[in-house]
């Protein structure tokens, strides 16, 4: 006992020596940090939008970004945000003394306690937005142009993460622990001038592209990956990105976007993407060549899979993201993502299979400052997913990513896009007040419809079937509405080349929808600059359960968590 209160005694001092800061303008800021927010609440006051809705970003664009509101002319609270970031971003600590070397370390304590009545009902609070018991983050810096970093964690994995009797984030086990980390990591190099800046980085994954409430449709955060660069060059008005993301070995996603913003007010961004199921290439790393114009659909493909497939380890993604600040304290938002569209003169015969692959995303927020330095929230966001949305003709260029864990050798699945799929249609409304920095509460409702369409079509002792081709036997996946018209084209099958035509054209939930409810209840407080409790209470009932005809369940799940930031 004596040994543990001097041990947490020496924590204590040590931690009035140390404390995480920014080591450099190129150091890489999580896109879950609070800064984000917080750039968030000045964008809303001031009507003023800057490109800190794709994360994470390097300190030095924030500090560009900051330049653009001016502190005298914001209300209370939005002085106390400003000062916050600002705070954050000039105030430099380091480990040694040597300027040409800069050394920031961290240590947080995060312990979780969770329940659910019902274990039918799955976790909303899931592997993906639990804390880790313990992160020690470490960033490095040399001068003002590289830095290096990452959160090393201990926590728990994906399978005992989603536990129906989980009760907590600690792993009482070796077989819980998690074998991958960091998850969060970097290498980055750039500078930043007066009025323009570039960076290069390399980090795992994390990366997000647009501020949505439920999680963007065109890349979120939850989508895991091996590893990706990312190259940029921003000013105020205009940002270019270059990014080569692997997914997996010989699973690349090639992606630029072109950001401008007009009047302060709007921003669009245009981004085009190319997946490629095969070795890295050059040619896609050209930030200013239109990918489609390689027509690589016809590069990769085999004799049965173009017969099968008419393309093959391949898929085209295009996004578009536009927001509007009208007002003072508004911002209306909408995003688009599609990976296949048929154009008109494609729309017919076998063609008609095809299905048009798409997502719609929409959405307000409104964030209004009071006299007690704190702010009124609202949010309503609506989100479409047609039933084949980053779906394409086999798993291995499907836009999303499969890992095996490996302490319970367990598959983890993961969505480029929106964490509810493809074949969804959900609406969401939250309302709630908070002291930025103090203590917040919300409430929270949300509506989902949930197709068939998911991560089972990618099962292969369903899906992956024996099929005749020149005489031969031959394995082909065969959930794809194409595939399945060839399929019915070959046997002579004329009712199934219909059914598979209708298929593809349907646009709406697929087999039997689940329709669920959710209402939750979340608040946080900080007792000090180090120390916050936070919890949530949320009750779901659902319709048709896990697509069961009939079948209801309901239930309520919680958790409450204590974070202390030791240093």
């Amino acid at each position: 006992m004596k040994k543990l209160i001097v041990f947490l005694g020496s924590l204590l001092l040590f931690s009035s020596f140390l404390h995480s800061q920014v080591v450099n303008d190129t150091q890489i800021i999580e896109g879950s940090h609070w800064i984000y927010q917080a750039f968030d609440a000045l964008s809303l006051e001031a009507a003023n939008i800057s490109f800190t809705g794709n994360t994470p970003l390097s300190a030095g664009e924030l500090k560009l970004y900051l330049k653009q509101y001016d502190k005298e002319s914001l209300s209370a609270a939005g002085q106390k945000v400003y000062e916050k970031i600002e705070n954050y971003l000039y105030s430099q600590k380091n480990l040694f003394k040597d300027k040409a070397y800069e050394a920031a370390l961290g240590l947080k304590l995060a312990p979780e306690l969770m329940y659910k009545t019902n274990k039918e009902i799955p976790w909303t609070y899931n592997y993906y937005y639990k804390s880790f018991p313990i992160t020690i983050d470490v960033d490095t810096g040399f001068s003002n142009y590289i830095s290096a970093g990452g959160d090393f964690f201990i926590g728990k994995n994906y399978k005992s993460s989603n536990l129906p009797d989980n009760f907590t984030n600690l792993p009482t086990g070796f077989d819980q622990m998690e074998f991958l980390f960091p998850k969060f990591c970097y290498g980055s190099a750039g500078m930043t001038f007066d009025n323009w800046g570039f960076n290069i980085n390399t980090g795992k994954e994390g990366l997000k592209i647009g501020n949505t409430k439920t999680g963007s449709i065109i890349y979120n955060n939850t989508f895991e990956t091996d590893g990706y660069i990312q190259l940029s060059a921003f000013t105020d008005d205009y940002k270019l990105t270059m990014n080569i993301v692997e997914i997996s070995q010989n699973k690349f996603l090639y992606w630029h976007e072109f950001d401008a913003r007009f009047w302060k007010k709007i921003k669009i961004s245009f981004m085009e993407g190319a997946l490629i199921n095969a070795p890295f290439e050059i040619r896609f790393i050209n930030p200013m060549m239109i990918f489609h114009s390689f027509s690589f659909w016809r590069n990769y493909a085999t004799d049965m899979e173009m017969h099968f497939y008419n393309e093959s380890h391949c898929a085209s993604y295009l996004g578009v993201n536009l927001e509007i600040n009208p007002i003072k304290n508004l911002r209306l938002y909408v995003l688009y993502a599609m990976n296949e569209m048929q154009m008109p003169n494609e729309r017919s015969g076998n063609n008609l299979a095809y299905p048009d692959s798409f997502g719609l995303q929409a959405g307000a927020e409104l964030k209004i400052p009071t006299t007690y330095d704190g702010y009124w929230n609202a949010n309503l966001e609506g989100i479409y997913c047609a039933p084949y949305l980053n779906i394409k003709q086999s798993p291995d260029w499907s836009l999303y990513k499969t890992r095996q864990d490996m302490i319970t050798f367990s598959d983890v699945k993961s969505w480029i896009g929106s964490p509810f799929g493809p074949d969804c249609f959900a609406v969401d409304a939250a309302f709630g007040y908070e002291q930025f920095d103090k203590w917040s509460c919300g409430l929270e409702y949300l509506m989902l419809i949930k197709g068939e369409n998911d991560f089972n079509l990618f099962d292969k002792k369903s899906h992956y079937t024996k099929q005749k081709y020149n005489g031969e036997d031959v394995e082909v996946w065969d959930y794809y509405p194409y595939t399945k018209c060839m399929i019915a084209k070959d046997n002579n099958d004329d009712q199934a080349r219909e059914d598979a035509i209708k298929q593809g054209r349907y646009m709406w939930m697929t087999g039997i929808p689940e329709y669920k409810h959710q209402i939750a209840l979340n608040g946080m407080y900080r007792i000090n600059n180090k120390m916050k409790l936070e919890g949530q209470l949320i009750y779901s009932f659902i319709f048709n359960a896990n697509h069961i005809n009939g079948k209801f369940e309901q239930g309520v799940q919680g958790s409450i968590s204590f974070a202390y930031n030791v240093f």
